[in-house]
This record gives structure tokens, C-alpha cells and sequence, in this order.
């Protein structure tokens, strides 16, 4: 059973500073593992750090997002890769990127009932291995924004039911179509090393919420995540927003290289309810008056500056600036 009202426990934190692990600086071989577009690289060097012998590329073709060497065993990697026509899938090296084998079960989302809208895990973006006391446990974060968790070194993995089965994750995580260009990512996991249930996961739509034990409660964590465009300027979670920008505006000409406009800009974030409560910041108009001067400099070269006032609270008081826009000649046929 899910909880949306107790927040999480803080009892680790007061433990004392030495029961910490202690970083160590790296005084031997060291690998660099590098995911690009293009694949995944490990670059090897020795102590002196003065050459460098490059590996790979591995999953030429695909894009990785994350690669990562287990610190239990310092031979284990997990690769998170998406390849153009298999999907996103989880490999696994245990020969430090020698061989790789595909997980027999990647992260994936419940299939929907009939007539449901479901989830699809597009690619995934984060990997991090277990607590210490957990040898095989690893996390993965995706997009959409999900949580998944793997108890035999990556080979099987499952979701998080806590969070990905959570009465408000559609609400904590946003409208899909407000998220970056290429989808909103779970991006970061982290797990307090004085605690294995005690998680911390960050969002690029929805911010930072914590779970207490192990996944199965969550409460945000963004209070003080100052958001002043929004009714509500310190929400505790929603600080994406979920703006639609509009303009509406006049102008006329002085003569054939002067003309003035006016137009009121805005964005409109609008109301909406998900299982019954409001997702702070909707409701909102954010409304300014702005007066534009183009000046043709040359053929297709012009200058526009500009002066903005506020109309609404959440709008800038005021705004300067000039815009240079270029224009293109030729025929551009339409596509139908």
C-alpha cells in the first residue's frame, strides 16, 4: 500500500560523520567508460595517467546513455543503450567489457488493460548499483520517468511499484508533452550509504523525492525550490509547469524600412486534476505588453528593439532587448 501523507523518516541522519564511507583517491590502472550516439568507449590508463588505450566502440550504432562499473566486484558494467531498431535494453559485461550480454528481462512498464493508455520505456538514462550490503542490487531510471530495480546483477528487472504505481506519479511527474525534446528522465538515483532502504531519486519534470524504505512510500523533497511564476511560489512538486505560450498583437508601417508593433505575450498554464487533487500552479496566466521597432537594415537583414511591461504579478516588471531576425528568399513549395 502506497502513502501520500507520511513523510519519510530522517533517522539516518544523525549518524555519526565517521560511519560514512571514506573516499579514496585512485592510485592504480584506472578505466574511463564513455557512452556517446555513436556507442560506448572504455578508455585505459595507468597510474601516471599519461597514455590512454581506447576500447570499442561497443553497441556500434546505438546511443548509450549511462555505463557503469560495479564497485562490488570491479568487473562487473551495465550498459544502458538504445538501438534504433531493438529498442532500449540493459548489457552486461563480468569480464570488464571484454563480452556483453543482453538482460533476459529489461525495465520495462506494465502492458495496459484493453482501452487503457499505458507507459513505453523509450530509453534509459540512469544506472546505479546497490547499496554495498546488497551485492546484485542495481536501480534504473528512464523515460518516461521510472523506477526500476534489478536484484541479480542486471540480468531481470522490475519496477518500483511504489513510485511507477503511484496514485499522484502523474502528477509529480507532468504532462508529456511540456517535457524536453527528447522525453523527461528519471536522471539521477542515489542511495544513503548508511541506509539501503533509505533513496533519493531526482526528475527533469518534478524534481526530488525521497523513500524511507526501500521504494515503498514517497514524498518530495522540493520545498525551498523557489518557483515564482507559479500561484504558489514554494510547491512541492509541479516547478516544470505546464505552460502553453500565446501572442497577440498589431503593428503598421512608417515607411518601407520602419515599422512599429504591439502585442500582449503570455503563457497559460492550465487547470488540472489528477485522481481528484489540483497540481500546484495550475490556473495561471502570465501576461506582459511589449512594443517592438523593426528597422530593415539591409535586403533581408533587420533589428528589432524592444521595451516589455509587465501586466500580471508572475510577469517581469520590465524588459529590454532587440532581436535580430534574418529573412530567407526563394521558393519553398508547400509539402502538400
Amino acid at each position: 500500500m502506497t502513502s501520500i501523507s507520511r513523510r519519510p523518516s530522517r533517522r539516518a541522519a544523525f549518524l555519526p560523520r565517521a560511519s560514512l564511507p571514506q573516499a579514496v583517491p585512485a592510485t592504480g590502472s584506472l578505466a574511463l567508460l564513455v557512452g556517446t550516439r555513436k556507442g560506448a568507449f572504455i578508455l585505459h590508463s595507468n597510474a601516471k595517467r599519461r597514455e590512454w588505450r581506447l576500447a570499442g566502440p561497443h553497441f556500434l550504432g546505438s546511443t548509450v546513455h549511462h555505463i557503469v562499473l560495479d564497485p562490488h566486484d570491479r568487473r562487473t558494467m551495465l550498459c544502458a543503450a538504445r538501438a534504433g531498431h531493438f529498442g532500449p535494453t540493459v548489457f552486461r559485461s563480468v569480464d570488464m567489457g571484454r563480452t556483453w550480454k543482453e538482460a533476459a528481462k529489461p525495465p520495462a512498464f506494465p502492458k495496459a488493460k484493453e482501452g487503457e493508455k499505458g507507459l513505453a520505456v523509450d530509453h534509459l538514462f540512469w544506472l546505479t548499483p546497490g547499496h554495498p550490503s546488497e551485492p546484485g542490487v542495481w536501480y534504473a531510471g528512464t523515460s518516461p520517468q521510472g523506477l526500476f530495480r534489478s536484484a541479480d546483477g542486471g540480468v531481470n528487472w522490475e519496477g518500483v511499484a511504489g513510485f511507477n504505481a503511484h496514485p499522484l506519479r502523474a502528477a509529480w511527474c507532468g504532462d508529456e508533452q511540456a517535457s524536453p525534446p527528447d522525453g523527461a528522465t528519471l536522471h539521477s538515483i542515489n542511495i544513503d550509504p548508511r541506509d539501503p532502504k533509505h533513496l533519493y531519486i531526482g526528475m527533469s519534470c518534478g524534481g526530488t523525492f525521497e523513500s524511507p524504505d526501500g521504494g515503498s512510500n514517497w514524498a518530495p523533497l522540493n520545498k525551498g525550490s523557489i518557483a515564482d511564476f507559479l500561484p504558489n511560489p514554494n510547491p512541492e512538486y509541479g516547478q516544470a509547469g505546464d505552460q502553453v505560450p500565446y501572442s497577440i498583437g498589431m503593428g503598421f508601417s512608417l515607411n518601407d524600412r520602419v515599422s512599429l508593433s504591439m502585442a500582449m505575450a503570455g503563457a497559460a498554464i492550465r487547470r488540472r486534476e489528477i485522481n481528484g487533487n489540483e497540481i500546484s500552479g495550475s490556473g495561471l496566466d502570465i501576461n506582459s505588453l511589449q512594443f517592438t521597432t523593426t528597422v530593415q537594415l539591409a535586403k533581408r537583414v533587420y533589428v528589432e528593439p524592444f521595451v516589455g511591461f509587465g501586466l500580471t504579478d508572475e510577469a517581469a516588471d520590465f524588459l529590454v532587448g532587440i532581436n535580430i531576425p534574418v529573412g530567407l528568399e526563394g521558393r519553398f513549395p508547400l509539402p502538400f
